[in-house]
């Protein structure tokens, strides 16, 4: 498997917002519980899952603000494309501000820093520091920010073939 291109997550601390990459997928877990996710496949080896996410924590809570499709064919009539259209119809509302995740339950893993190793295989390149957020429910409940080492160890024991 090619090293997939990373959600984004922008996280606001004070008066000081921070993007980071984000080895996670919440929209995954949405359709997973509704059991209803749209074919959005891609020719991109880079971004199997056809899409990225692009996230925000407020006020400790998890906003999706937009969906970027890899590929699309576009729909004059609507003004989508139609894997865009696709995505919106399965979202519990609109993106307009953003939407709360209330569906997210999990861990997100942020890597920041630089990249250390470069791993040719989903999510598994080493940078040298992991913030990890705690989710439920859409709310923050715990953060940690890690060495990279300490999350490669961190995965090993979740994974055995990390």
């Amino acid at each position: 498997m090619t090293a997939q291109e990373p959600e984004i997550i922008t996280i606001r601390r004070k008066k000081n917002p921070m993007r980071y990459l984000m080895y996670s997928e919440p929209l995954e877990e949405l359709w997973e519980q509704q059991g209803n996710r749209p074919d959005l496949q891609s020719m991109r080896t880079s971004n199997w899952r056809g899409y990225v996410g692009h996230w925000s924590i407020r006020k400790r809570k998890l906003f999706l603000l937009n969906v970027e499709v890899c590929s699309d064919t576009y729909d004059w009539d609507s003004g989508l494309g139609e894997k865009e259209a696709m995505i919106l119809e399965t979202l519990p509302g609109p993106l307009d501000g953003g939407l709360f995740a209330s569906w997210f339950s999990g861990r997100l893993d942020c890597p920041y820093g630089e990249c250390l190793e470069y791993r040719h295989m989903g999510y598994k390149s080493i940078y040298e520091r992991f913030l990890i957020l705690k989710i439920e429910n859409g709310i923050v409940i715990g953060e940690e920010d890690m060495s990279g080492d300490e999350h490669c160890v961190m995965r090993r024991n979740e994974e055995p073939f990390f």
